[in-house]
């Protein structure tokens, strides 16, 4: 009897422990990392807008290569729509709307994710000119976690691994956008040559 009512007192004392990290624990989480590209603003759009060309940059590609992604929906629209299943843990599976598109400076979508857990976030792409020369990029995310289940964001970094995808992500637009404005003046002085 003196061994249950001990646990049943470490029992109490637990769920007392999780009922106060949970409201200490933020339930937000948001994160938006920036990168300077120079690169044409109409070429650096057609990488954010279109949501088969962010699967291209994204980080999740490299970590799942065999990652399964269908689109349908307009590109670069309201209304365009993804859906990934992927056996890697980190990369899950879920879907992705675009919901709002303002031509030439920012796309919101909305984000379903099924895997590892289920949960929806708003994420966004938005572009400006820098004044230093080139196009700013941001890409951000936000999310709620609901209580208890927010208190595991005291054990777990998730803003600095938020923040490594998403400049990893950045890079490799930033790549792919200064790649293709080569490309495109290389063409185009080839024709002038012509």
């Amino acid at each position: 009897m003196k061994i249950l009512k001990t646990i049943g007192v470490i029992l109490l004392i637990l769920i007392i422990i999780g009922a106060v990290l949970s409201f200490i624990a933020p339930t937000k989480m948001e994160s938006e990392r920036s990168i300077t590209i120079n690169a044409p603003k109409e070429i650096v759009w057609e990488h954010i807008c279109s949501l088969q060309k962010q699967n291209e940059w994204g980080p999740w590609k490299e970590q799942d290569p065999n990652m399964k992604v269908e689109y349908s929906g307009p590109d670069c629209a309201v209304g365009g729509h993804s859906k990934w299943t992927s056996d890697v843990k980190e990369v899950g599976s879920g879907e992705q709307e675009i919901v709002a598109v303002e031509p030439m400076k920012s796309m919101e979508t909305k984000l379903h994710f099924l895997e590892p857990w289920e949960s929806d976030a708003t994420g966004w792409t938005k572009m400006e000119d820098d004044p230093a020369g080139g196009v700013k990029v941001s890409w951000g995310f936000n999310s709620r976690m609901t209580r208890p289940m927010n208190a595991m964001m005291l054990f777990m970094n998730v803003d600095k691994g938020m923040n490594e995808m998403f400049d990893k992500g950045l890079s490799n637009l930033k790549t792919m956008a200064e790649k293709a404005t080569a490309i495109a003046q290389a063409e185009k002085m080839k024709m002038m040559e012509m």
